[in-house]
């Protein structure tokens, strides 16, 4: 417990007086849409009381709730028992349990005080959204984001500045992030923004005199919280993005930085390979700086970059190489940055060609961990229903091979492509439970499950179409006009509820 959360620090007291201000009451749809959403299964806190009985409370009185939430906003209060938390450690696969390090903790919040900061976070983000707070370069925790989308940003930035620039592309690792959020240097972020005195108290009351419990069959022992994100829950993402959101007004013509959570991406260019040095370096100086400001650190030893010629300097050469004739020493601290040939960001690698050669040679080591399973499970049952094990495939053996398809899926080469249909034969000879003699596009067929390679292209082909309304393929969709998404988060919730009737008097259709 003292490992994980150490005692008060100097600089880490929240000094804030709340002082009550006015707010926007609820409404009975804010908590339809709430309860309706909250899933189960969820393990409850020191209380031990779960969804399923607030849900049965709601549902006989719907306005004593309603109540009962309003009167916390009313108060800017977020009450003092729903702060608790109770945490489990977990020890990691082939860690000494003789070491604190080797364990991960858990913790577990009161699940009726979850249901407080989603009808908060409603609010919160509705003012965060209506005055453009969070930068668009964050991926992370945010609606209509994924990593998809941050990967095909990272690549099509470095595909338009390839032309005429030499770049380098990092992946920076913040150490520690979350739990060394300092809280004083929070509320002055926010206080800058110009946050409303209701998100302030409560903020203030949710963060104030926290505590985490270890409770077991003998003792019980408990810690005071000073710093970090609360683990589990529903704030925290949200209050992680303000903190870090500054770093990413950073960008400009030659310095783009992005984020996802905690991720850092760093793009820098230059005309040569000496003005790519002397710009990397003080964008990393810069970069550290900002974060000593936040009271945060990089872990520089897991730095690593990837460096690409300009197409300009390739037609140029006589080797027409994509390497720098020398490579760039980049800095930090003193501390050298390892140059690589490609660079996993997000799950992805990405290699100094753009080519994704690197990302389907990493599925190989997926397969084995993935084949082990699949097999042991078929060896041991071996009458298991065929449309389990195909379910069971799509769902977790296909998924995984395929993540990130929808940036890589679109420029597979043909060795690529006769490569990922070699890693899903494997599977499919244990499904079929055919002779290895059979050929593969027969097992496809038998089984039917299409190739690896095609269902990654149309799985890129859908995000370009759907997501990105790329003009592209238009052929596909016949220059239909699609719909687009808009953020769900600034609909009022008594026009985005919709209540329908338990039974239909005249239906006309099933």
């Amino acid at each position: 417990m003292e490992d994980f959360f150490p005692g008060q620090s100097p600089g880490e007291s929240l000094n804030y007086t709340p002082t009550i201000g006015p707010v926007e009451l609820l409404i009975i749809e804010d908590l339809e849409i709430v309860f309706g959403n909250l899933k189960g299964g969820k393990a409850p806190g020191l209380d031990r009381i779960d969804y399923r009985m607030w849900r049965a409370v709601f549902n006989i009185d719907k306005n004593f709730m309603l109540d009962l939430f309003n009167l916390c906003f009313k108060l800017n209060y977020f009450p003092l028992c729903l702060r608790n938390a109770r945490i489990f450690f977990l020890l990691k696969d082939g860690k000494d349990p003789g070491l604190s390090s080797s364990y991960r903790p858990v913790c577990l919040l009161p699940t009726f005080g979850k249901i407080v900061e989603r009808l908060f976070l409603i609010q919160l983000n509705r003012w965060l959204d209506r005055n453009n707070i969070i930068h668009p370069n964050q991926f992370g925790f945010l609606e209509g984001k994924s990593c998809d989308l941050a990967i095909t940003q990272i690549v099509e930035t470095i595909s338009s500045r390839r032309p005429l620039e030499h770049l380098a592309l990092f992946s920076l690792d913040i150490k520690y992030a979350f739990d060394n959020m300092n809280w004083p240097v929070l509320f002055n972020i926010l206080s800058n923004y110009g946050l409303p005195e209701f998100f302030m108290n409560f903020l203030f009351y949710y963060l104030h005199n926290r505590k985490v419990f270890y409770v077991n069959e003998v003792f019980k022992v408990f810690k005071h919280c000073y710093r970090g994100c609360p683990q589990g829950s529903v704030i925290a993402p949200t209050l992680w993005n303000l903190y870090i959101n500054s770093i990413l007004f950073n960008n400009n013509g030659e310095f783009y930085v992005q984020a996802f959570a905690d991720d850092l991406a760093l793009i820098i260019g230059g005309h040569t390979a000496r003005e790519l040095e002397k710009n990397t370096n003080l964008a990393l100086v810069k970069i550290s700086i900002d974060l000593e400001s936040l009271k945060l650190s990089l872990s520089i030893h897991k730095f690593q970059a990837v460096v690409y010629r300009s197409i300009s300097s390739q037609r140029l050469s006589k080797r027409n190489s994509t390497i720098l004739n020398r490579k760039p020493t980049f800095k930090i601290n003193n501390i050298s940055i390892k140059i690589t040939d490609s660079l996993k960001i997000l799950g992805i690698y990405i290699d100094q060609k753009l080519s994704w050669t690197a990302h389907i040679n990493s599925l190989h080591d997926k397969v084995l961990t993935l084949t082990s399973n699949f097999h042991r499970i078929i060896k041991s049952y071996w009458s298991v229903d065929k449309n389990l094990i195909k379910t069971w495939y799509l769902t977790t053996i296909e998924k995984s091979l395929l993540y990130g398809a929808s940036v890589w899926g679109g420029a597979l080469t043909k060795i690529q492509a006769d490569r990922l249909h070699s890693i899903q034969r494997v599977f499919l000879i244990k499904f079929t439970r055919g002779y290895r003699t059979t050929s593969t596009n027969v097992l496809n067929v038998l089984s039917g499950i299409p190739p690896l390679h095609i269902t990654a292209e149309a799985g890129y082909k859908k995000i370009q179409i759907w997501v990105r309304h790329s003009n592209r393929f238009n052929n596909i969709t016949d220059s239909v006009p699609l719909d687009r998404n808009i953020n769900i988060k600034n609909i009022p919730s008594n026009i985005k509820y919709i209540s329908p009737p338990e039974q239909l008097s005249n239906p006309d259709y099933n």
